[in-house]
């Protein structure tokens, strides 16, 4: 509402400079709302008025809200797109927080963990010379996970902690809530289920706290991963199905793949081979509605294995049924071979 009534005032102004700093402000906050269409387009004519005021830093720093406005779309071509357009404005006027922010951001969909470690580095250097510390935060969470992605988690429960560090100076609650998520990721991979559990549950009252548009799903999607960490997988199934209920309908597709990929795990913990399949049917369904792209809010290899892992299980209880019938026999060890072709993880922006 703030940003609405400044965006009100700078047009009664008649002063384009502020109108188009108005622009961008409101996108921004918008984007902090996943209110992603609406960023979308705030952010497009912010773009066009500071272009036809000759602003390279303003139109630069627009181009990288409409990335992460697409970024929260899962639209993440487009999302690159604006990301690159605005690193080649911010080098080339010599903007060095928008070089920072568009590296960042252009990590959010790289597959290739190498780049994103040469991107956060570059961003980091750059945040570090503008004397960003949130930016900074939101960098240290990222090399996180990337390091949480390459198994090697002593380093990312050490750039998650420099993050909340940094965290702690710049008071942002949405980033620290996701930096707890990822964690407790890291503490459960690290087999320490109590240290788990417990950034687990502070992400989620931190989530509910900032009234994030999504906080009605992270809170049964958070309990779910904990139900499932610890083996409570008759739980899981019950807060995953309530976390994906409250997302039908809405544009969040990757949060929505991760619900479906919680209840699949759950699932399949429970022996239920056919609705696991269905769930990483659904999954991989809506991936491929996206071109199989990297997109952030979900691990995209960890689908396609539990997907794999669902089909194996689902062949293997029908050749089982068709054994214990006497219709064909079964392999030495009960299970079938399963072909699976198939081509094929939460960040943190600044803002």
């Amino acid at each position: 509402e703030t940003a609405q009534e400044a965006l009100r005032v700078a047009r009664t102004s008649r002063q384009l400079q502020r109108e188009a700093s108005s622009l961008f402000r409101l996108a921004q906050a918008q984007a902090r709302q996943r209110e992603h269409g609406l960023a979308a387009a705030t952010a497009m004519l912010a773009v066009r008025l500071f272009r036809k005021l000759a602003d390279p830093v303003g139109e630069g720093r627009s181009w990288w809200v409409l990335a992460s406005a697409r970024n929260g779309q899962g639209r993440p071509a487009d999302a690159i797109a604006a990301a690159n357009k605005a690193m080649a404005i911010a080098e080339r006027c010599g903007d060095v927080q928008g070089v920072g922010s568009a590296a960042n951001i252009l990590t959010f969909n790289e597959p290739d963990l190498a780049l994103c470690i040469q991107l956060l580095q570059k961003a980091g250097a750059a945040f570090a010379a503008a004397g960003y510390i949130r930016a900074q935060a939101a960098v240290a969470n990222n090399f996180g996970i990337v390091y949480l992605h390459l198994g090697l988690f002593g380093r990312a429960r050490r750039m998650l902690r420099q993050a909340l560090d940094l965290t702690a100076s710049s008071g942002s609650s949405s980033l620290s809530a996701s930096t707890n998520w990822n964690l407790a990721e890291t503490e459960w991979n690290l087999d320490n289920p109590p240290e788990a559990r417990r950034y687990a549950e502070l992400s989620c009252s931190q989530w509910v706290q900032t009234g994030d548009a999504l906080k009605d799903a992270y809170r049964p999607i958070i309990y779910g991963h904990i139900a499932l960490w610890e083996g409570d997988f008759t739980a899981a199934t019950a807060l995953f199905e309530e976390g994906g209920r409250t997302l039908e309908g809405s544009a969040f597709d990757a949060q929505a793949i991760d619900a479906l990929m919680g209840l699949a795990e759950a699932h399949l913990g429970l022996g239920n081979a056919k609705a696991a399949l269905a769930a990483t049917s659904t999954a991989t369904a809506i991936h491929r509605r996206h071109d199989l792209a990297v997109m952030d809010g979900f691990d995209q290899a960890h689908l396609w294995w539990l997907h794999h892992c669902a089909l194996d299980a689902d062949a293997t209880a029908h050749l089982r049924t068709l054994s214990a019938g006497g219709i064909v026999d079964a392999t030495p060890d009960g299970r079938s071979v399963v072909a699976l072709t198939s081509t094929v993880t939460t960040n943190a922006n600044w803002m």
